[in-house]
């Protein structure tokens, strides 16, 4: 198409925000390298439309047409591997350009690639490379060395990369699209499990139990007063004062991302069906978190203020009592046992909240014995162990057991109030506690939770992403042979689940929450499922799970 001043004046502005950026980047490397590094200037020249002021973009040769491009991008990949070894960002935007005619990259959703490095090189390089040079210093690492042998090279490096580079998934020089598979199976599967999941947004209240645990009750309750009082201004508040909450309540980087493809790719309707599931598939656990995180912040900020802390100070503890306690994806805030490469992390996927859950558990109990003895300490272990992990447990089963209509009378007796103690005291307990445990206690929480109604935790494996292809492959598979099978009787609720699987997993649209109320109207259309009444009819239509006594009729 023509070139018209609108096209101008966006060329000028991408010119503008990359001019803006390399300040920050030259002092960085002045401080670190001791000079500052080359750069392209701008020229300004003329226009039908007037004079621009001109600018630089980076230039990288088009890996599809040039092959020595992918080699290098291969070599490139490959030493990124090995640097997890050394902490660094990458710097590469820093290197000259040499003269070369060979075609370039004109994807210019790249440009928000780039930016992203100048901005981790100008912030993190130096700092990190200051903590490197702590922990390699005989001050630290001899007496660190002493204490855990492992500590440096199994912990602390690992973390330093994860916050220098912000990932979390390891690259697999040359996997051909493999991890690319695994890791869309895994965002998938969570978007098909939590998208208008209610009875998991139901279980976020138990946050503030376990937010208990490192801020005390009273605080929380005030915390809780004011903003029931003025629930915008009260976030908009905290959102002013800390960057982090500001930063977890609304991902600025997402948006630039999804405005530069609005800009230039102009999408389909099914392209941003797409990308508006993949931002909001947690929409509903994120509304709750942002009521519950700005709370935890509030009481936290408070009790350290009231404890004499400095304001930079008490900002600082609040942040790290809403991470602690309500748990938190950034690369810097996961443990070790949630990295990898893509394959591996479908593994691990959901278990972060507990696994933060166990390290909050375990560092205040070791807190408690070192601060106060074991005899003085055991009030404070029973404290810890009642809000931190049996109160949020007991709930968290009470509302499964809730939203899916009370458990089953096993024992045939008429009463339930046992089956009730059962869930919540016992099963509901035993899951918790297990689900602390990485691998080991996945596996044996499948025992229990084999006989539930959810097809993602059916197998050992405790793969979301894994159980979602099973369901939607070999459910489908075997929806079609039992169509064709006159002595088989077809379940019209799993095949729905089944189809909805498929459909998920290969377009990532949230068909699998559709499928909730659609397979239990499936079954009851079919005379598998029969409502006691009209709120167990509405209560199955949300969640998708017949109550007991609807099955048994």
């Amino acid at each position: 198409g023509k070139v018209t001043k609108a096209h101008m004046d966006f060329v000028q502005g991408v010119w503008d925000l990359l001019e803006e950026t390399k300040a920050g980047a030259q002092r960085t490397h002045r401080d670190v390298f001791g000079h500052y590094f080359d750069e392209v200037t701008a020229d300004p020249f003329t226009t039908p439309f007037g004079e621009y002021r001109g600018g630089y973009v980076p230039a990288m040769m088009d890996p599809e047409v040039v092959k020595d491009a992918a080699t290098r991008k291969l070599q490139e990949d490959e030493s990124q591997t090995l640097a997890y070894a050394f902490p660094a960002t990458n710097r590469g935007f820093t290197k000259t350009r040499v003269e070369n005619n060979k075609p370039l990259l004109l994807d210019l959703r790249t440009l928000s690639q780039h930016i992203d490095k100048v901005l981790l090189f100008s912030h993190l390089e130096q700092p990190v490379r200051e903590v490197r040079k702590v922990l390699g210093s005989k001050a630290v690492s001899t007496p660190l060395h002493r204490l855990d042998p492992a500590a440096f090279d199994s912990l602390l490096t690992p973390w330093l990369n994860r916050a220098a580079r912000q990932s979390v998934e390891t690259p697999v020089p040359g996997d051909n699209g493999l991890m690319r598979f695994f890791s869309l199976a895994r965002s998938r599967a969570g978007m098909a499990a939590m998208f208008a999941n209610v009875v998991n947004t139901a279980q976020q209240v138990t946050g503030l139990s376990v937010a208990a645990v490192k801020v005390r009750p009273r605080y929380l309750v005030g915390a809780m007063a004011d903003y029931v009082k003025a629930p915008r201004q009260f976030v908009r508040a905290v959102a002013d004062v800390s960057p982090y909450m500001a930063t977890r309540m609304d991902n600025e980087v997402a948006q630039m991302n999804d405005a530069i493809n609005d800009i230039l790719l102009n999408p389909s309707v099914y392209d941003k069906a797409q990308a508006w599931t993949a931002k909001h598939a947690y929409f509903m656990q994120s509304a709750v978190d942002n009521v519950i995180g700005p709370v935890v912040w509030t009481g936290a900020y408070n009790q350290a203020l009231e404890a004499g802390q400095t304001e930079q100070d008490a900002r600082r503890i609040a942040d790290a009592a809403v991470r602690e306690t309500q748990g938190s994806t950034l690369p810097e805030d996961v443990s070790r046992f949630e990295t990898g490469n893509a394959f591996v992390r479908l593994f691990t996927q959901f278990a972060g909240y507990f696994n933060m859950q166990a390290n909050l558990l375990g560092t205040e109990f070791a807190k408690a014995q070192h601060d106060l003895g074991l005899r003085k300490g055991m009030g404070r272990g029973l404290y810890v162990f009642t809000l931190g992990f049996l109160a949020p447990a007991m709930v968290s089963e009470l509302i499964v057991q809730a939203f899916r209509g009370g458990p089953d009378d096993e024992d045939k007796d008429g009463l339930i109030v046992d089956d009730w103690l059962a869930a919540v005291f016992g099963f509901g307990t035993a899951k918790g506690l297990l689900a602390m445990v990485p691998i080991v206690g996945q596996a044996a929480n499948s025992a229990v939770t084999r006989l539930d109604n959810n097809p993602m935790n059916d197998r050992i494996s405790l793969s979301p992403g894994l159980s979602l292809i099973e369901s939607a492959a070999g459910g489908n598979v075997q929806t079609v042979a039992e169509l064709f099978n006159p002595d088989k009787d077809v379940n019209a609720r799993r095949a729905v689940r089944d189809a909805a699987s498929l459909v998920s997993i290969a377009t990532g649209l949230p068909l699998y929450a559709i499928a909730r109320p659609a397979g239990y109207a499936a079954g009851v259309a079919q005379g598998k499922i029969e409502p006691t009444g009209p709120v167990d009819a509405a209560r199955g239509l949300i969640t998708g799970t017949p109550s007991p006594e609807s099955k048994a009729r």
